[in-house]
């Protein structure tokens, strides 16, 4: 039921289930939730994945880590202690400044462990972004990919087209007393034009943004397709 519910939840279910206990798959799983909803989803699969959210929690050669670098609150059984626990914002910054804390070393180790790939990030973390571009300039660099939904601009409703054609006037008046009030057909179209401009500028250098990090973007449109994403990655 809860992977039915969760497009998102249910394809990286897939990969864990997928993942073979001797052979190819996921080496790791690190997460930013403290439930312990990815560990309900996988109990039973091939190979197991476990909880670890503290650095003496040890698992054997034939078990993967759902890592909790902010800690581990599950509906039921062992959790994190309190101070385990990263929730308010000085919590987050005495952990993101830190650079020897079990946090950034357990996601250093898997950044340059293996290939990543990131699902459900925004890559706004300040911290994150740290970690990455440290990353970058280290011979230790792995590739690491995003799934990410691509940028969107909402289309200017031709009321609001309006509001910006008659602004613009009454700025022009201002200045020059000349034909700024002569009926222009085209104004929506060519305004419109130039909104499509700037879209497409902010998105370029987003893009660019993003390979600068390290990060190669797996662009999508709509939620429903990052299942179809991950699944592609199983064949």
């Amino acid at each position: 039921m809860l992977r039915a519910g969760n497009a998102t939840l249910d394809g990286v279910a897939e990969l864990c289930w997928q993942t073979e206990v001797n052979g190819s798959g996921l080496h790791a799983v690190i997460t930013y939730n403290y439930d312990n909803l990815l560990e309900t989803v996988t109990d039973g699969s091939q190979c197991p994945f476990l909880p670890v959210w503290k650095s003496s929690r040890s698992l054997t050669a034939n078990q993967r880590p759902i890592i909790h670098v902010h800690g581990y609150i599950p509906a039921l059984g062992e959790s994190s202690s309190p101070d385990e626990i990263v929730f308010t914002e000085q919590q987050y910054h005495a952990a993101a400044h830190s650079p020897y804390s079990w946090s950034n070393l357990s996601q250093i180790q898997c950044l340059s462990a293996s290939v990543g790939l990131m699902v459900g990030l925004s890559l706004s973390d300040r911290n994150m972004r740290r970690l990455l571009d440290a990353m970058r300039i280290t011979p230790l660099r792995k590739r690491q990919f995003a799934i990410l939904r691509k940028p969107e601009w909402e289309q200017p409703k031709s009321e609001d087209l309006e509001e910006i054609h008659k602004k613009a006037v009454s700025y022009i008046e201002l200045f020059v007393r000349s034909g700024a009030k002569k009926s222009w057909a085209g104004r929506s179209e060519e305004m419109l034009g130039i909104f499509q401009v700037l879209n497409s500028f902010e998105e370029h250098n987003y893009n660019k943004l993003l390979l600068e990090m390290g990060i190669t973007p797996i662009w999508y449109s709509d939620h429903k397709e990052v299942r179809q994403l991950l699944q592609s990655i199983l064949t």
